[in-house]
């Protein structure tokens, strides 16, 4: 299962990094910081294509059986108040350092595409506001564990003379 909690602290810690600013989640609740400040809203988690399964047969007769799948997470980056659209291109800049990679490789994230960095000014508060704004593509994988018993008996009815018998697996009680 996918921990959007961990992915969104990842790319949180990376835009504070990267721009020395404070990055806030775009969830519409508080106050708004007094000066320049970024915002982080996860969009979606889209799974790509059909995941896997890997079953491993255990000596107690049930079976351990792996899925993973791969997600695409996208990601809005909005910036506010100060020179925003230099901050967006910076992020975008860094996404082609390898210590970018390491970092989001370390929390299990790939880089996948990006939109083009954005200057989207707007009016907030009757006041036209300096903003910026761009999306972000990771992937990343998730993996998930069942175990599953074993087939302990079944019952076999003939379809002739209506009998059935029961089968039990000898080393099962």
């Amino acid at each position: 299962m996918l921990d959007i909690t961990q992915i969104g602290e990842a790319i949180r810690t990376w835009i504070e990094s990267t721009t020395g600013l404070l990055c806030i989640y775009s969830d519409g609740m508080g106050a708004r910081p007094k000066g320049p400040y970024l915002t982080l809203k996860i969009i979606s988690a889209d799974s790509l294509g059909e995941g896997e399964s890997e079953a491993t047969d255990l000596p107690d007769y049930t079976i351990d059986v792996e899925h993973s799948k791969i997600y695409e997470i996208q990601a809005s980056i909005n910036a506010f108040r100060g020179v925003p659209f230099q901050e967006i291109s910076k992020l975008v800049d860094s996404l082609d350092h390898t210590l970018t990679d390491d970092h989001f490789t370390s929390a299990g994230l790939g880089i996948g595409k990006r939109s083009e960095a954005r200057s989207i000014n707007e009016v907030i508060n009757k006041k036209w506001e300096n903003r910026a704004q761009v999306d972000l593509f990771f992937h990343a994988r998730s993996s998930s564990m069942e175990n599953i018993e074993g087939i302990k008996q079944i019952e076999i009815t003939n379809e002739i003379n209506g009998s059935t018998a029961e089968i039990t697996h000898p080393d099962i009680s």
